[in-house]
């Protein structure tokens, strides 16, 4: 007996073809379609039709993604087809147009605050040899003054920076520089119990303003407390408990532990 095969298969408008079997949605992993099996005798006395339900599985296609390239802002077609006349100004621009009007002013301005007519002038402290040669550009409007001069109104705050004049421009320095020691427990006086003769401690200070090499003398009172302790009540963080040489100012550790909350808070947020 001859037996053949025919596929038979409900057409539809969203009929797709793949692999020579239409299916109705081409994004289906699976479809299920109708076989009709017809057999026959061989003197075609007999026809027997059978029709069966099949369920397949196929990789479906992939989706095509449209991918729009982005078109310039200012092609030079339109650039050039627009005459400076007719073009707008912002709100932005008016001001910017201002400062365009005294920018050699405000050049002159900037390059007069890298040189000071001042220095090398004899001290008004009257202390013979010292010169004006020192300013500190983190005070406002702070004058230009000698190197004791200088070491004496930043006792409170040695982590102002030196601009120190070498002979053809100023150089940044620290107020170790200067021969000063930052001291601790005596509001920027020498403790009575440390020799002045009594190497400071090489230590590193991290500020908001920079890092700074710097030289400094522990309390030598008793009661005055350890290492971390005498850092803490100056407001500085030790880096370490054990004989620190690393500390961290307050105000820059609480912003850098303010800056790491809002990012923990941004990583963290469901």
């Amino acid at each position: 007996m001859r037996k053949g095969k025919k596929r038979a298969l409900e057409k539809d408008e969203d009929e797709y073809k793949s692999a020579h079997v239409r299916f109705k949605n081409p994004f289906h992993t699976t479809r299920t379609y109708t076989v009709t099996l017809t057999s026959a005798s061989d003197d075609s006395s007999q026809v027997n039709t059978v029709q069966k339900t099949c369920t397949i599985a196929y990789n479906p296609p992939t989706r095509p993604v449209l991918v729009i390239p982005p078109q310039p802002l200012n092609t030079p077609d339109l650039c050039d087809s627009v005459s400076p006349d007719s073009k707008t100004k912002t709100q932005s621009s008016v001001p910017l147009d201002q400062f365009g009007a005294h920018f050699d002013e405000i050049q002159d301005s900037s390059l007069a605050v890298e040189y000071d007519d001042t220095v090398g002038s004899a001290c008004s402290c009257g202390v013979v040899s010292q010169m004006w040669t020192c300013r500190c550009l983190d005070c406002f409007q702070s004058p230009i003054t000698c190197e004791q001069c200088f070491v004496q109104r930043h006792q409170t705050q040695p982590c102002h920076w030196v601009e120190q004049w070498n002979g053809t421009s100023f150089i940044r320095c620290d107020i170790s520089a200067l021969g000063h020691a930052i001291t601790l427990g005596h509001r920027g006086e020498l403790c009575h119990n440390i020799s002045k003769k009594t190497p400071p401690l090489d230590f590193l200070i991290i500020h908001t303003n920079g890092i700074h090499r710097t030289k400094l003398l522990f309390c030598g009172c008793v009661g005055c407390g350890n290492r971390m302790q005498q850092l803490l009540k100056a407001q500085l963080f030790p880096a370490t408990t054990e004989q620190p040489t690393t500390a961290f100012i307050f105000g820059d550790l609480q912003s850098q532990l303010f800056r790491i909350a809002q990012i923990w808070k941004v990583v963290t947020k469901p």
